[in-house]
Formats: structure tokens, sequence, C-alpha cells
């Protein structure tokens, strides 16, 4: 079965696919604040699609605590996903923001790229509310 890209048609090997999600305002913290980490999140790269890893990265010049992001896993690849800042690029040890985030329509979060659905089309997640978009490339 395949998924059309104006989002008619959705799977149910996807929709159950993701019952152990907790939405952001249930998921219970980890560790002590300066290393607070919400329950799991599965994003990909929105450049490259590549699966991202949970990190601390240090802003230079900063006072600030440490940033915890999901990191593109491929090499060269400087970009980033905060739940709060959405995507952006890690250069220099200054975060690069974009303008252009995919907001979830229900909470206003930035949503994370979750997968490629078609060469053409994908599905985008709300860490918040857990709420789905299918987007065309």
């Amino acid at each position: 079965m395949r998924l059309k890209c104006d989002g008619s048609l959705l799977s149910s090997v996807y929709e159950n696919r993701r019952r152990d999600y907790v939405p952001a305002q249930d998921r219970a913290f980890l560790g002590n604040s300066a290393m607070s980490v919400p329950a799991t999140i599965y994003p990909l790269c929105d450049k490259d699609g590549t699966s991202m890893s949970i990190r601390r990265v240090l802003i230079d010049d900063s006072d600030a605590d440490l940033l915890t992001a999901y990191v593109c896993t491929k090499l060269y690849c400087d970009r980033c996903y905060n739940e709060g800042a959405g995507y952006f690029d890690f250069i220099g040890g200054r975060p690069h923001l974009d303008d252009g985030q995919i907001l979830c329509e229900a909470d206003a979060m930035p949503m994370f790229l979750e997968m490629a659905l078609s060469d053409d089309c994908d599905l985008w997640r709300c860490p918040g509310c857990n709420g789905v978009a299918v987007r065309s490339r």
C-alpha cells in the first residue's frame, strides 16, 4: 500500500509503528537539569535523510548551559534539531536558525522529519502533541 502525498491515505503499518510515542507534556525527564533529556524521538536530517543522535553542543562565547540537540550522523553535515528551535545548522560553534520551519498546526512547535514516504513526499511529526503532517519535497 502506498501513501499519496496529499495525505489522504496512511498505511496501518505506519499508524501502529508509533504506539510507543509519548507526547512532550507527558514525558518524564531524566537526570539533572543540566542534562535533562526528554523521552526519545527519532528525527531524520531534513537535508540528507540520515538518522540523528542526541548530543550536547557547546555554543561559543556563551554562558548558557549546553544545548541538547539531535545531530546528523552523516560525516561533515552540520544539521541539528532541537524541539524548541527546530532544524538549524551548527557552524563554527554557533547555531544558524532556519526561517522555513514546519510548525505544528495544533501547538506551533517545530516538527521533525520522521520518514520519507516516497521519492517526493515526507512525514513530519510534532514532538509536543504527536500530530503529523505530510509534505511534498
